[in-house]
């Protein structure tokens, strides 16, 4: 479903960045990144929207120094290739299922 797609990317980006901002050390970026993902599958199990990728991407941005990133440097670098990755993913799914193969893809939009 494309609300699973958009809401777990996004909450496992944003969980990770918090984990990047409380623990700065690059000596703990072990602990950042087992924290991480495990708080967003976490939060994607109590939200309701179960993404494997979600989890991938919490493993990919806690590796990174974000905090000497500025705002506009996450939103632009990070968050933004995130939302039209995933709007790129639902229109090549919708457009796959319905035109070629002739089945309905979602079957609920939220």
């Amino acid at each position: 479903m494309p609300r699973h797609i958009f809401v777990g990317q996004i909450l496992s980006a944003l969980i990770a960045f918090a984990y990047g901002y409380a623990i700065q050390s690059s000596d703990l970026v072990w602990l950042r990144t087992a924290l991480a993902v495990g708080t967003s599958a976490g939060a994607m199990k109590i939200v309701g929207v179960s993404y494997p990728p979600g989890g991938a991407t919490a493993y990919i941005l806690s590796h990174l120094p974000i905090t000497t990133w500025s705002t506009g440097q996450l939103f632009f670098y990070l968050l933004f290739p995130l939302t039209v990755g995933s709007i790129i993913l639902v229109v090549l799914g919708v457009l796959l299922n319905n035109r070629v193969l002739g089945q309905k893809y979602p079957d609920a939009w939220i």
